[in-house]
């Protein structure tokens, strides 16, 4: 039985080599015989690719034109060789210790579909400011949502027909509800087994940043395309304020009253004293209005479609 470890980045100089060289200190610690290491890249304009050719026997390609994570990984499943896939982001550190375990306690067979909680390292300036964990686990878990590290058998990545490349953001989100849809629910490990480096989505660059890219229109993109999905309910459930919106803006057109848009305010002020974010809610109040109005944007107006062109560069 082959595994296959499938990277995918743009960008990535500084964490590549973290996820690199965790990856070859697991095949030695797991005493793997059969395996192939492929990276994926985004088009990066940093060193990326330079440190990636440091490593041998790594199988690369190079996607052009309107690249996303979706695009990366079935490109990198459908060169692959191996039985197994196992997909990390090129910001992501394997904890071995962890990860050996998981793989012990698991006989690979076509039916494999896992993950752990991880721990998010957060930056701002190169410099890491909070480290915490991701989904906070009191216990191994059946779940229906991953992120970017999961381990999966290519028969049950083939059956489901991979991602979705019209999601550019949230495609491991809709994977996971089409596999849950079928019956296949994702065994999510307590026991971290990895780190992701990374800069947190509340930081104000990196939210003004993903704004601007279109990347917070997926949510309702979910939504739409999961729409017969039993587990949507709880996806509309999260976006509950977004379809308050909704409701009042309709509600103000035909009464003609904007006094009713206040109500909005006040719903968001509950939502922020629930998640304790007082300190700070001028600027959560901003978030969350611009969040709920992307949705209720992209619910009605946003039909994306991906276009690429991906090129082999693989020595």
């Amino acid at each position: 039985m082959i595994i296959s470890f499938i990277i995918i980045g743009k960008n990535v100089e500084g964490t590549i080599d973290k996820t690199l060289s965790s990856i070859y200190k697991l095949i030695d610690a797991a005493n793997f015989d059969f395996y192939e290491v492929i990276y994926v890249d985004s088009n990066s304009q940093d060193s990326t690719i330079n440190i990636v050719n440091n490593y041998n026997n790594v199988k690369k390609f190079k996607v052009w034109g309107k690249p996303n994570a979706a695009i990366a990984r079935n490109i990198g499943a459908n060169n692959s060789k191996g039985d197994i896939l196992f997909f990390i982001d090129g910001d992501m550190e394997i904890i071995v210790d962890s990860t050996l375990d998981i793989l012990k306690r698991n006989q690979f067979n076509d039916e494999v579909y896992m993950a752990s909680d991880f721990y998010d390292f957060n930056y701002v300036a190169n410099q890491c400011v909070s480290k915490k964990l991701r989904y906070n686990l009191n216990k191994d878990e059946y779940d229906y949502q991953m992120g970017g590290f999961f381990i999966i058998a290519k028969k049950l990545w083939d059956l489901n027909g991979g991602m979705r490349s019209c999601f550019k953001r949230s495609q491991d989100l809709d994977f996971s509800l089409r596999m849950a849809n079928m019956g296949y629910y994702l065994i999510k490990y307590k026991n971290p087994c990895i780190v992701h480096h990374t800069i947190d989505y509340m930081d104000n660059r990196r939210f003004i940043k993903d704004l601007l890219r279109g990347n917070y229109l997926f949510p309702s993109l979910l939504i739409k395309y999961n729409l017969l999905n039993k587990h949507v309910r709880n996806l509309l459930f999260r976006q509950i304020t977004a379809i308050a919106l909704s409701i009042i803006i309709i509600l103000s057109l035909l009464l003609k009253s904007s006094l009713i848009l206040l109500s909005y305010l006040g719903i968001l002020l509950f939502k922020i004293i629930i998640r304790k974010e007082l300190k700070d809610y001028p600027k959560y109040l901003i978030i969350y209005f611009l969040l709920d109005l992307n949705f209720v944007f992209s619910t009605f107006f946003y039909w994306p479609v991906s276009e690429y062109i991906k090129n082999d560069i693989s020595n």
